[in-house]
């Protein structure tokens, strides 16, 4: 007797499908500073300061002058982180000055060029490497604290602030603890102006996810693309006899959004628009979403990169590509043409690289 044949199995090996790990969630947008939380304690207030009053008299007499952070070897100076970033091309910084003093740093606009990975370094985090006009060298784990301490700078008066954007050499490459950096000096979503947010939303669907770049947020890479900058600034506060600094983070109101959102546009289009003529309006019920000229491969890769959703959803995306649609219909206006280009927001300058305020 023949054996019997095991029963065919109807099961299929699921498709691995790789997300993002932070959803996109937008609150409605708030103006001004929106401070970062929670902030970061420093230090205790002892019996011996107490009759420091202000926050910021109390950090002046803790911290060596202008270190605003303890010491961890007397040669470790602001000027040693700076020169770290310096040396390994990973920042560009440009200075601005008090118009009615020249005298008063006021602000500093850094521009990220790359960000060194534990592979890049090429050997043990813990090896070191010279440091010219330095008497000690640096490690791995000193470049990563100079990420953190670059930004400590501070003026006078406790004004200070920075213009954060990525330079238009980037491209994106992240290692995971800039996730703690991010999360302690970066953007918040509460910043994004409404218009901005729908663009964010639709490059999440497009947005080439692998298993390391799901493990960022979709913020830190539309930003990082798109170089969308912000202003960061800090100061202290004395909370249960506790110093902390608290950041706080803004959005760039001349900063031409509208500009963004045609680029998102013209990188990952839906559907090719067809908007009717004044003459037709009449005879149209809508407008017409064409998609002529597009391949059977192109059509079934759209309709793979939408399956599941809802018509809801659908629709509020298509509703988003005819208005970006209208956007770039007025590009041409004198607003749009004089804005700057991708990168060089915020004055950016090539000839000045490096600020020496310490």
């Amino acid at each position: 007797m023949a054996d019997k044949k095991p029963p065919k199995s109807h099961s299929k090996t699921p498709s691995i499908k790789v997300s993002p790990r932070h959803p996109v969630n937008f609150p409605q947008q708030t103006s001004g500073y929106v401070p970062i939380s929670p902030g970061q304690n420093l230090f205790y207030v002892e019996p011996n300061m107490s009759h420091l009053e202000s926050p910021e008299d109390l950090a002046k007499a803790y911290f060596p002058p202008s270190w605003h952070f303890a010491p961890v070897h007397p040669a470790k100076s602001p000027a040693y982180y700076r020169d770290i970033l310096r040396d390994t091309e990973s920042i560009r910084i440009k200075s601005t000055y008090d118009k009615s003093d020249q005298t008063k740093l006021i602000h500093h606009s850094l521009y990220i060029h790359k960000i060194v990975s534990q592979k890049d370094w090429g050997s043990h985090p813990y090896t070191l490497r010279n440091l010219n006009n330095h008497p000690i060298q640096y490690s791995y784990h000193d470049y990563i604290d100079a990420w953190y301490k670059i930004l400590l700078y501070q003026n006078e008066n406790f004004s200070h602030s920075w213009s954060i954007n990525f330079d238009k050499k980037f491209r994106g490459q992240f290692p995971l603890w800039f996730l703690s950096w991010w999360s302690a000096h970066g953007p918040v979503h509460e910043l994004i102006p409404a218009q901005l947010q729908d663009s964010v939303i639709y490059f999440s669907t497009v947005f080439n996810w692998s298993e390391h770049k799901a493990k960022f947020p979709i913020l830190m890479h539309f930003m990082g693309k798109y170089k969308v900058p912000w202003i960061l600034k800090w100061h202290y506060e004395v909370n249960s006899d506790v110093v902390t600094r608290r950041f706080s983070v803004k959005w760039w109101e001349k900063f031409n959004h509208d500009r963004i959102i045609s680029q998102v546009n013209s990188e990952f289009p839906l559907v090719n628009l067809e908007l009717p003529k004044p003459s037709r309006l009449n005879t149209c019920a809508s407008s017409s979403l064409s998609i002529e000229g597009r391949s059977k491969s192109k059509l079934k890769e759209l309709a793979t990169q939408f399956k599941g959703r809802s018509k809801s959803k659908l629709k509020e995306i298509l509703q988003q590509v005819i208005q970006m649609g209208e956007d770039e219909d007025e590009s041409t206006s004198p607003a749009s043409s004089e804005a700057p280009s991708t990168g060089q927001a915020m004055g950016e300058d090539e000839d000045e690289y490096f600020f020496n305020p310490f």
